[in-house]
Formats: structure tokens, C-alpha cells, sequence
């Protein structure tokens, strides 16, 4: 649906390290606006389900990704040592990244880890 693309676009444009209670409202707040202007958009709105593949997903969480919707859709968000373990998992069986890290089992670092 329109709306749920124009949702989606919306949180990667504007989340940033809002909390996850003002994310919800944003979103809430949103689809209420899309509704108001009769854009097509679902009640049951997901980021996750509107970005991502279902069958990737669980995949992901196969190799190590914790299953919590904030670890699937924010990965800058969790542990390092979660991600590190994940990416280096991704990376060693030559199985494309989420996050385009290269494709090289000497890569030691990623871009989610933290400073």
C-alpha cells in the first residue's frame, strides 16, 4: 500500500534516536494522516514487514540476530558483541550482509560497532 511505503520511508527518514514510545506515536500519528487524506495504508502497520523479507529475516536470526523487532530493524541498536558475532557468522560463510559489510573473512570490523 502507498501509506505503509510513505510510513516506512517516514521512520527511516526521521527515527533516528527518538525513544521507542515517541516512535510509536509518530507512526500512530502518521497513519491517522494518511487516513485523513484517504491514502491507502494498514491498521496493523510494520516496519519490519514493509523493508524486509519475511524468509530474510529468519535467515538473519538463524545466524545469530537476536528475534526482537528493535534488533531487526534498528542492528545499530543492539550490543556490539551481538553484531560483531552475526556479521563475522555472515561474513565467513560468504553470505551477503544486511549492512553491505564486504564479503571477507579478514573483515574484523562493521559499521554497527560501537566506539
Amino acid at each position: 500500500m502507498v501509506g505503509n511505503v510513505f510510513v516506512a520511508a517516514a521512520c527511516v527518514a526521521y527515527f533516528g534516536a527518538f525513544t521507542s514510545l515517541y516512535r510509536h506515536e509518530l507512526i500512530s500519528s502518521w497513519i491517522q494522516r494518511c487516513k485523513e487524506l484517504e491514502i491507502p495504508v494498514s491498521d496493523d502497520f510494520s516496519l519490519i514487514n514493509v523493508l524486509a523479507d519475511p524468509f530474510e529475516i529468519r535467515q538473519w536470526n538463524a545466524d545469530g540476530l537476536p528475534r526482537d523487532s528493535v534488533s531487526i530493524t534498528y542492528p545499530r541498536d543492539n550490543e556490539p558483541s551481538q553484531i560483531n558475532h552475526f556479521l563475522n557468522y555472515r561474513i565467513s560463510n560468504n553470505q551477503p550482509s544486511p549492512c553491505n559489510v564486504p564479503s571477507s573473512s579478514s573483515c574484523n570490523t562493521s559499521p554497527f560497532q560501537i566506539s
